[in-house]
């Protein structure tokens, strides 16, 4: 059915004689808007998820999230919905739930993350393990996806041992070092177990090896793995590693973005940038300095955090011009993301006990 809408509020008849079941808003996935319905209808669409063709399906998924966001459909419903997507038969709609997912562990603290983490397992668990029985490209290319999602969104510990011992092998912590030891879409994503799993000789070892490889994509994946510790002591010879020099090009300012993107690191990394800011600045291109710096304040989720970082910047504004639009755009991130976390973060925990 489709109708031209004309006024900011308007009625449309449904053309039946029965109340549906289920309705979408957004027939075939054709219109470019998302849509907001009654917590009845949401439930109606989630379950029947698997009856929408992947263009259908892939609306819900951008429309439920954003209607979570914005307060407008309950945690339930919205972890009901994406755990609907992972079952789904399309890649991409199982892709788009994971996102979903991964993306609400922002507004969770570190010390939310293991009730979380174990949700997600039960959420996601029984369709990788489904893919095991599974051959072809769709089902490799999702497989690699969700190992992805269980080993660091969900931190499966099973998955993680199995990826510390491929990373330690990969690094030869124990003999030769064997390249083969992990799939080649894989290695990125092992490394960083590895970083997180084995400490600091694990740590150690990588930072000297990507420095003295001649493999820029190697280097390139060990400087981002370095860049996912957790440990507060190899965070801090991270810190010094960048400091001193020894991440090349780019490198210290990705190993920066990603150090404040995570919960764990937020802090340790924000009181660094502090006593260190003008080291920072000088390693930044003037080019784009003003919207790399300003733009890190989003990655907080905190209002009081966002209100010092905006006053943090703007007092270096003789060495950085040109930050005002990437710094208003930050602190809005960031209070979005701390109303949200005020509002939903006991209802999304007390939605995910339940799957």
């Amino acid at each position: 059915q489709c109708t031209m809408l004309r006024e900011s509020r308007q009625t449309v008849p449904l053309e039946t004689d029965e109340c549906p079941s289920m309705l979408h808003p957004n027939a075939d996935g054709a219109g470019y808007y998302r849509f907001a319905m009654d917590e009845s209808w949401w439930q109606g669409l989630v379950g029947g998820l698997n009856t929408m063709p992947a263009k259908e399906a892939l609306s819900m998924a951008e429309s439920l999230d954003a209607a979570f966001r914005a307060g407008a459909v309950s945690s339930q419903t919205y972890v009901a919905g994406n755990a609907a997507l992972l079952n789904h038969e399309t890649w991409d709609v199982v892709n788009a739930g994971m996102t979903n997912l991964e993306g609400v562990t922002e507004i969770l603290s570190a010390s939310e993350m293991p009730a979380a983490q174990a949700a997600m397992n039960r959420l996601a668990g029984p369709r990788y393990a489904q893919l095991a029985g599974e051959s072809g490209d769709t089902a490799d290319l999702l497989n690699s996806r969700m190992k992805r999602f269980m080993l660091i969104v969900a931190r499966n510990p099973e998955l993680r041992a199995q990826a510390a011992e491929q990373a330690a092998q990969l690094l030869g912590m124990d003999g030769e070092p064997d390249p083969q030891a992990v799939p080649e879409s894989e290695v990125t994503t092992v490394l960083s177990v590895g970083v997180q799993e084995l400490g600091a000789p694990f740590f150690e070892r990588l930072l000297e090896q990507a420095q003295s490889s001649d493999d820029s994509v190697f280097a390139g994946r060990a400087f981002g793995a370095l860049a996912r510790t957790e440990d507060p002591q190899l965070v801090a010879q991270l810190q010094a590693a960048i400091l001193e020099g020894k991440l090349p090009g780019y490198e210290p300012l990705y190993a920066i973005n990603r150090q404040m993107a995570r919960p764990a690191t937020t802090e340790l990394t924000y009181q660094w940038m502090r006593g260190n800011f003008d080291a920072v600045i000088d390693l930044t291109p003037e080019m784009f300095r003003a919207q790399f710096l300003a733009n890190l304040g989003s990655n907080f989720c905190n209002a009081e955090r966002a209100a010092e970082w905006k006053s943090f910047i703007e007092s270096k504004s003789d060495q950085i011009t040109g930050f005002e639009r990437s710094l208003a755009q930050a602190v809005e991130s960031a209070n979005l993301c701390a109303t949200l976390r005020e509002a939903k973060t006991a209802e999304l925990l007390a939605a995910l006990k339940l799957e």
